[in-house]
């Protein structure tokens, strides 16, 4: 379900809009409802696609779990590579002159999962009397890494740099995708790579969801998108939006049990709620959860 905003009379219209049904079938609205001792008493969530048509939910307030998940927008590990320079001299070739290294720029191609060489530097120093500084060394290693660095071309595998008392650099990457290889002398540098991990629950990763578990109700996503089950108008996330997340778990007491003392099947609910409405619908349903779990079929009023 795509939760936009809230209605308290359990019927909603507008795209995006969810309400909620007590076990009488009675409207609620987040806030109140009345006593459940009746395990067969099934509150429902009811979501509008606004085009006519909704999507429901069933929940036993006798038995059900929920956990949530803020987007986490501010939170992003970001992708690094890192470096601690050598100190002192380095190696040079056999005749003790020359110092020889390569940067290798490699990007994952995720349809065919290779990684492809973009770019290819060489990092080369001569020395005197036989002699090749690593501080010399390191300079032109920071010189060629600086023509890999930019906040705009997307093009370029490193982000940002932040050089620590010169003995050591940790490269921002643009995104997870870039790896960069060390080669010839510049094998001795130590260069890991530490991957990072996104916090974005995204819209486009909402709507990838959203179709994939349509594909239960029947769904046939074809070539002609006028040959599918459902219209585009029933899948309403946005592509452009970035999402809070509940999921709720329920089971039902079972009507006819397969097995002696076998119980009911669990279904699972992923409300996805617009970040912008974390405070009008995210928390609001949240907190509603949080007293119904916490009532034991008592009346709940949230406050």
């Amino acid at each position: 379900m795509i939760a936009n905003t809230l209605v308290a009379d359990g019927n909603p219209t507008a795209k995006g809009a969810i309400g909620l049904k007590d076990a009488a079938g009675n409207p609620s609205n987040f806030i109140t409802s009345p006593a459940n001792s009746n395990p067969n008493g099934l509150f429902q969530l009811v979501n509008s696609l606004g085009n006519g048509s909704v999507k429901t939910f069933t929940i036993n307030p006798n038995n059900f779990n929920f956990h949530s998940q803020l987007s986490g927008y501010t939170a992003d590990i970001v992708p690094t590579q890192s470096i601690i320079y050598p100190t002192g001299n380095v190696r040079t070739d056999s005749f003790g002159m020359q110092f020889e290294g390569g940067i290798v720029v490699k990007k994952l191609d995720t349809n065919k999962n290779v990684w492809n060489t973009t770019k290819i530097l060489n990092v080369e120093v001569i020395g005197t009397a036989g002699v090749v500084l690593a501080t010399d060394v390191v300079a032109a290693f920071k010189a060629a890494m600086l023509t890999l660095i930019s906040t705009t071309d997307m093009k370029l595998p490193i982000k940002s740099v932040v050089h620590t008392a010169g003995t050591s650099s940790v490269y921002t990457l643009n995104d997870n995708n870039w790896f960069i290889q060390l080669t010839g002398d510049l094998r001795s540098f130590l260069f890991p790579k530490v991957n990072g991990e996104s916090y974005i629950n995204t819209g486009a990763e909402a709507v990838l969801f959203e179709k994939e578990l349509a594909t239960n109700s029947g769904y046939n996503n074809t070539l002609d998108k006028f040959e599918g089950a459902y219209a585009d108008s029933n899948f309403i996330a946005d592509p452009a939006a970035v999402y809070d997340i509940i999921t709720i778990s329920t089971r039902a007491v079972a009507q006819r049990p397969l097995l002696p003392n076998a119980a009911g099947f669990d279904k699972t609910l992923h409300i996805y709620v617009p970040h912008t409405a974390q405070t009008a619908v995210y928390d609001v349903i949240v907190k509603y959860l949080t007293f119904l779990k916490n009532s034991n079929g008592a009346a709940v009023v949230v406050v």
